[in-house]
């Protein structure tokens, strides 16, 4: 006699008597398994969930399915607020997002934490652009714009016809000199309570920094920038100055030595009239002994802009 693994039925070997007891005793012993299975009574040990039971497991899983798709659809129409997350958020409001976890947090940021873009308007040195939702400028405050069309001077930019704001550098120096800022590029400004600055590189990996500011004379006033641009002794100068004594052969200022060029240069620039808003052309000369003379006399109120590029006299 043998008997099976899991139900200890008996298994009669081929010489033994078959008993009918036998029989029934198996027959009795399938009924009750089988009658656990139908009715989920049977119980599995290795089951997950609290019950065991087949019955219990499938109603506790059911349960379970249900609760989460309730809370799924309760979520889906809950605003965020700064006390619980929602699917909705907030209008005007943008929810924080863990940069590593991804995870959305509870927080709300501050919308002035936000960057701005649009494409200005405009051209030569005065940019104007239009954003929605701001009413004034705030320190901060960070708008990446494109550029309509090249910088043709020192610029400034406008914000939904708020004032005006000088483009600075990181030295907190006027850029967009001709040709500076491109058109079809993109730039990054932040404000900071009196200027919008330029953020990061606009050229070639190192920001060029004017850091040294050129003593005027003569009743010139104004700011002349110059510095070596590379290693193969490339000199860049420019400047934005209100017009002093202003006869041929004036001397506006003096670069040191080893920011001269080899020999006289000319040097266009563009003379803006306050009052008139004309733009009548002018000259000054770089000697190679470092004078910038007035060129051209220039009989206009008002502030010229020029720039230019040379090889250094070493």
């Amino acid at each position: 006699m043998k008997y099976t693994q899991n139900f200890n039925l008996k298994k009669p070997d081929g010489t033994d008597n078959v008993l009918i007891s036998d029989l029934n005793e198996n027959m009795d012993v399938l009924d009750v398994e089988v009658g656990e299975l139908k009715n989920g009574s049977a119980s599995i040990p290795d089951l997950e969930t609290e019950d065991k039971t087949l019955k219990g497991a499938i109603n506790e899983i059911g349960e379970k399915v249900t609760a989460n798709k309730q809370a799924l659809t309760e979520h889906s129409g809950q605003i965020a607020t700064t006390e619980k997350l929602g699917h909705i958020k907030p209008d005007g409001e943008t929810i924080l997002v863990d940069p590593d976890t991804g995870i959305a947090s509870a927080k709300v940021r501050d919308p002035k934490m936000n960057t701005y873009y649009a494409t200005t308007t405009g051209a030569g040195f005065s940019y104007a652009v239009t954003i929605e939702g701001i009413t004034e400028y705030y320190d901060g405050l960070t708008v990446a714009i494109k550029i309509g069309t090249d910088s043709v001077g020192n610029c400034r930019l406008s914000i939904n016809n708020l004032p005006f704001k000088n483009l600075l550098n990181t030295q907190q120096v006027d850029i967009g000199y001709k040709g500076f800022f491109k058109a079809g590029s993109i730039y990054t400004f932040r404000y900071n309570g009196t200027a919008f600055i330029l953020q990061g590189d606009a050229t070639s990996g190192t920001y060029r920094k004017w850091v040294y500011n050129l003593p005027l004379q003569n009743n010139w006033t104004g700011e002349i920038h110059y510095q070596k641009i590379n290693e193969h002794g490339v000199i860049g100068i420019v400047g934005r100055v209100s017009l002093g004594t202003n006869a041929v052969g004036t001397v506006i200022g003096t670069l040191p030595a080893g920011f001269r060029p080899f020999t006289n240069m000319a040097v266009n620039l563009l003379l803006y009239h306050e009052s008139t808003g004309t733009i009548p052309n002018g000259r000054l000369i770089i000697n190679s002994n470092g004078n910038i003379v007035v060129a051209q006399t220039l009989d206009k109120t008002g502030y010229v802009q020029f720039n230019t590029l040379f090889n250094a006299d070493y």
